[in-house]
């Protein structure tokens, strides 16, 4: 079984298949040149629109190959169990495991770096053979106490000031219903107590609503208790009642079945506070209007304005202030605190500077500690601050770096993007699946047939440590930064380029979880969706010319196996010295293809048969309606192969409403996809790239209900 599952992983490009590549182009640009001369004659319209459908076809053509790919490669993910046996120490010597280096780069992952460090703390691997580094930035710790004073500073001010009180209301609301209340009091307080006098508040109709949901939803005996007796006392009417009881079991179903999902998926039932998933559906479900009219004529129902506003004390208010603004540095040392036996380190460096920074902080200190002295067995693990590795994750990388070829290669991970599917908006969601399918699949087609040195996500990636110290021994650094994103340039520009230029990156037959940006509303999700492509896309356009510029220590390195070290060899022959030079322009058309592809490629492939029909004349009726075809056959295509596969890694599912939605959404949310990678790419071409060269953390997804003030612009 092992055999057939290496030989369905890996499918390499043998001379066999790239013929029957090439002959599947040449026969799709002979049949469109054939379909417009026979439709349009001999003219210079069908010269034009015979181009245009050799475009076309290329285009689908990868469409093809990432539906296929993302298909297979999930497909077989599926029979990966994340349940693997745990080691048995006294038949195995702990010196046969690899030691791993986790390294986690944070910054303002307050909110979602929990799940991932307890994911790691329950890895089926020796505890002592793997080490979990989070490396946050100083200044976020200095900006979060500076925020938290200035909010407690900000609402004692209020306080004193009646005119300025009501817009602090909500907050006041926060730091007075705290969640260890009772429910019982907490319906009393508001019917009759000190509660009331919030109620005429802004926004404040949501906050309560929010607040009541959860406290219904995470009572601890629900046989013996009734939520109808608790909204009686609310005076709720027997339809609102029903509405709220429909939603309350709409919730603790979608709870089961994310926790269900997430067991499975990661092999692991602790990952996630139950509470945390409640909070996320709670959101989601009082964003509907029906809902919001129920909070609205609760709180018309007991406001009364002759009741003196109530207002916090100091310390209730800067607990809550504290909540709501934890740090990344304040949430790891309270999980290292609940986690002793997980081995995870806490680095905390000062102007660290963007992710390449904070990676190079913590190896010079793991190198300090000597842990690199002896490196063959050494591996970096990549991953970030909202990954989630299942149970096994560790031990199929051992697997597959025991079993390496004749260079230790750089792996990746298949990183999924559906860990906040089930919380995320609709955009988010729409990128979730975008992600998914096209990223894994176009990655995937690259990595397990070796066709060149790819780069899927930076999150999941393996790296030698001998390759890190080779690039530290020559460029003073393992990872460059001078570059947005180290990703590309440690995978395509630095190991892509050694050896000759034949190195390649190979895929490692197992996932993990990630997730996508997601705020409060479309516009500041999609403004962080546009800041990570625009620096994604940067990254990559920097690796042009550090391809075309590689230095000749890089190209003809060589890893020495006696010394299990990688050395310059400048000595080369002539004809070394070609064939590396071929290879590497090989390496910059596959860099410009794939860049106009997903890029400005995809946005033509969007517009052109239009403008090509404004200037040039309509190809005909029936080229026009293939046209139009595969159009629309394209998404749902997507939705049904594919998609059917992904299912199974979506926490909460992927319902036939929701993959109707998506079918629907697809046709105006690919605009706004690749939107952001066309303007970065467009703006570079023009030669102006360093008016956008600016590090902008993505917003990490959150697993608690909104803050009821905006206290991110404090």
């Amino acid at each position: 079984m092992a055999q057939q599952n290496n030989y369905e992983w890996n499918l390499p490009a043998t001379p066999h298949r790239r013929f029957i590549d090439w002959g599947l182009i040449a026969a799709g640009f002979v049949s469109s040149f054939w379909i417009c001369w026979l439709s349009m004659g001999s003219s210079r319209r069908s010269l034009i629109w015979s181009v245009v459908l050799c475009f076309y076809f290329l285009f689908y053509r990868r469409i093809t190959q990432v539906i296929y790919w993302s298909y297979n490669t999930f497909r077989f993910l599926q029979h990966q169990s994340p349940t693997g046996q745990r080691s048995d120490e006294s038949n195995t010597s702990p010196q046969t495991f690899p030691i791993f280096h986790i390294l986690i780069a944070s910054y303002q992952a307050g909110q979602s770096i929990g799940p991932v460090l307890r994911a790691l703390a329950n890895q089926n691997y020796p505890a002592d053979r793997y080490h979990t580094w989070v490396i946050t930035e100083h200044s976020e710790q200095l900006k979060k106490e500076n925020q938290v004073n200035t909010l407690v500073r900000r609402t004692l001010e209020a306080a004193s000031d009646p005119t300025h009180a009501q817009a602090f209301s909500p907050f006041f609301w926060r730091c007075i219903s705290n969640k260890s209340m009772p429910i019982e009091t907490w319906v009393k307080e508001i019917t009759s107590g000190k509660l009331r006098s919030l109620l005429n508040a802004p926004n404040i109709s949501v906050v309560v609503l929010e607040d009541l949901l959860f406290r219904l939803t995470c009572i601890p005996d629900k046989a013996t208790f009734s939520s109808s007796r608790i909204l009686d006392l609310l005076q709720l009417t027997n339809a609102e009642i029903a509405a709220i009881d429909g939603v309350l079991q709409r919730i603790s179903n979608g709870v089961d079945s994310i926790v269900a999902d997430f067991t499975r998926i990661l092999g692991s039932e602790n990952i996630y506070n139950r509470s945390d998933l409640v909070t996320q559906l709670i959101a989601h479900e009082v964003r509907k209007r029906k809902l919001r009219k129920i909070g609205r004529r609760l709180c018309q129902r007991f406001y009364l304005s002759s009741i003196p506003l109530e207002i916090p004390g100091r310390e209730a208010i800067e607990r809550e202030a504290r909540l709501a603004l934890a740090s990344t540095q304040a949430v790891t040392q309270q999980l290292i605190a609940e986690l002793p036996k997980a081995n995870i380190r806490h680095l905390d460096p000062y102007k660290r500077g963007p992710k390449p920074g904070a990676l190079n902080a913590a190896y010079r200190i793991i190198k300090k500690e000597g842990f690199l002295d002896d490196s063959r067995q050494v591996y970096f693990i990549i991953i970030d601050s909202d990954s989630l590795l299942p149970a096994n994750a560790l031990r199929v990388v051992a697997r597959e770096v025991s079993q390496r070829r004749d260079v230790p290669e750089i792996l990746q991970m298949v990183s999924i993007p559906t860990a906040n599917f089930f919380s995320g908006n609709w955009y988010s969601k729409f990128v979730s699946f975008a992600d998914a399918i096209g990223a894994v699949g176009k990655w995937a087609r690259s990595t397990r047939r070796q066709l060149k040195p790819d780069l899927h996500a930076g999150s999941g990636v393996v790296v030698p440590a001998s390759l890190a110290q080779f690039v530290d021994v020559k460029t003073g650094w393992p990872w460059d930064e001078t570059t947005l994103t180290e990703d590309a340039r440690l995978i395509i520009g630095q190991f892509g380029m050694m050896n000759e230029v034949k190195n390649k990156t190979r895929a490692a037959p197992i996932y993990l979880l990630e997730a996508v940006p997601e705020d409060d509303s479309f516009l500041r999700t999609y403004t962080s969706f546009w800041n990570q492509r625009r620096r994604w896309t940067l990254g990559g356009y920097d690796e042009f010319f550090y391809i075309l510029h590689s230095p000749p220590w890089l190209r003809h390195s060589r890893y020495s196996h006696s010394s299990a070290t990688w050395e310059a060899h400048l000595q080369t022959s002539a004809k070394e010295q070609i064939t590396s030079r071929m290879r590497q322009f090989h390496r910059l058309i596959l860099w410009v293809w794939d860049h106009f592809v997903w890029g400005i490629g995809g946005l033509i492939a969007l517009t052109h048969w239009w403008l090509i029909s404004v200037l040039v004349g309509s190809p005909g009726r029936a080229i026009g309606w293939l046209g139009l075809l595969a159009v629309l056959l394209a998404p749902l295509v997507f939705l049904l192969v594919p998609g059917r596969q992904l299912y199974w890694f979506i926490p909460g599912g992927l319902s036939v409403r929701r993959m109707c939605f998506l079918y629907i959404l697809s046709f105006g949310g690919i605009w706004l996809y690749c939107l952001p990678v066309v303007a970065t790419q467009l703006v570079c071409v023009l030669g102006l790239r360093a008016r956008i060269v600016e590090w902008r953390p993505t917003q990490k997804p959150r697993y608690q209900v909104g803050t009821p003030l905006d206290i991110r612009e404090i």
